[in-house]
């Protein structure tokens, strides 16, 4: 009896996949929660990052209340660097900044029963990122 043999998927076939997993992926995430202050979302978030240039990438993000914040990527993006920034409130968004790299952009929190999603992404729509908290 003959074995079918794996086929390696088209270049087209996955990004049609790509696209499906992020429309359906993303739409079951709840409604996002208004920015009030930066106290909901201080705390420690990990989870993964994505950018055309650098692929996928693991992230652990610790934001204060004071709106500082601290990222360290893994060695594929930046070699494993450490970011700084601020975090604030405007108009009912979480914005940030960091200066190096220069990067600008936004949080949303999503929350329902006990579970939370941080979602980041830059102003340029470049870099996004889904985290959770971090018990670690």
């Amino acid at each position: 009896m003959k074995r079918p043999t794996a086929r390696p998927i088209s270049g087209t076939t996955f990004v049609i996949s790509l696209l499906l997993a992020l429309i359906f992926g993303c739409s079951t995430l709840p409604t996002a929660q208004p920015a009030k202050d930066l106290k909901s979302i201080r705390g420690k978030w990990e989870g993964w990052g994505a950018n055309p240039k650098y692929g996928r990438f693991f992230i652990t993000l610790v934001i204060r209340e004071s709106g500082e914040w601290q990222m360290k990527t893994d060695v594929s993006f930046f070699k494993g660097s450490q970011f700084s920034g601020k975090a604030w409130v405007a108009e009912g968004k979480f914005e940030f900044y960091t200066e190096t790299p220069q990067l600008r952009g936004s949080y949303t929190l999503h929350a329902k029963d006990e579970k939370r999603w941080l979602i980041f992404r830059s102003d340029d729509g470049d870099t996004t990122a889904e985290l959770v908290p971090s018990f670690r």
